[in-house]
């Protein structure tokens, strides 16, 4: 393929991941130009857990960016959140730690 098939190849792509990307990595799907962005677990429920993140979301990354040339990405969140966010959740939960720690 050349490097124009392959750019253009990724307009009819997908791309899925557990949890929303960070301001660069959603930065970078939009550049790619993905056809979809499909995640589950927010950046703020992540934060709001305890993770140290960035609170500035794909949404507001993807706004910023619309005037950019190329495919304009769908971006498709919080999908599945009570399965994703369930593996974001215990590592700073003190309770789940514990019950860990005593078998």
């Amino acid at each position: 393929m050349t490097p124009t098939e392959i750019y253009a190849a990724w307009g009819e792509l997908s791309i899925y991941t557990n949890a929303e990307s960070c301001p660069m990595c959603a930065s970078a799907i939009r550049w790619s130009g993905f056809k979809e962005y499909i995640y589950g677990t927010t950046i703020q429920h992540n934060y709001n857990v305890g993770w140290g993140v960035m609170t500035l979301s794909s949404y507001d990354v993807f706004q910023q960016s619309r005037q950019l040339p190329g495919f304009q990405t769908s971006m498709l969140g919080q999908i599945l959140t009570n399965e994703t966010d369930p593996l974001f959740s215990w590592q700073y939960n003190e309770e789940t730690n514990l019950k860990m720690i005593e078998g």
